[in-house]
């Protein structure tokens, strides 16, 4: 990316909302214009939405100095407070509460990205996406969350709210609460 487009990027930045390296897809292409979206191969992971929400409810209650007891499986009120402040903080009119797809897809369904990989098989597609760029990189592990496996969290009631509110990326991405 030259220096003028970190520059523009630098413009959208919106603290609480995203950053300049968590940009909404549909956002990118706008600032950076079509010549230069269409020339570049852009790529994207996502994950699990039960886990997401379960990494999603945690760093939020950490950025805003709130405690959560990391043993203590979600209540549906867990659930839904945490989907409103993401309803606040980083929906979007088309999307609310920043679901996955909302980063990579237009506000029609279509997805943006060239390449679409899945966060259970980081490692092994992060290696393609430098496969197919020709390139070597490090993938760090940064962020590293606490808390216990996802499905720790759930029980009948609760894995079926999800499935509700994060049904577009459940259905999209091809996951289930087991996969």
């Amino acid at each position: 990316m030259c220096f003028n487009e970190e520059s523009n990027l630098n413009l959208i930045h919106k603290p609480g909302f995203f950053t300049k390296r968590h940009i909404p897809a549909e956002m990118l292409e706008e600032v950076l214009g079509k010549k230069i979206w269409t020339n570049y191969f852009k790529f994207g992971f996502v994950r699990n939405p039960w886990d997401w929400f379960i990494s999603q409810h945690f760093y939020n209650l950490q950025a805003n100095g709130l405690d959560h007891d990391i043993d203590k499986p979600l209540t549906p009120a867990d659930i839904i407070s945490t989907y409103n402040y993401l309803k606040i903080a980083r929906g979007r009119k088309w999307s609310p509460s920043a679901s996955q797809h909302a980063f990579l897809c237009n506000e029609h369904g279509f997805l943006l990205v060239d390449y679409l990989g899945k966060f259970e098989t980081l490692e092994e597609q992060f290696e393609e996406v430098l496969e197919i760029l020709g390139l070597t990189a490090p993938l760090p592990h940064l962020n590293k969350s606490t808390h216990r496996n996802f499905k720790h969290y759930y029980a009948k009631e609760t894995v079926a709210i999800i499935n509700q509110l994060y049904y577009p990326d459940i259905s999209l991405f091809n996951y289930s609460f087991d996969a």
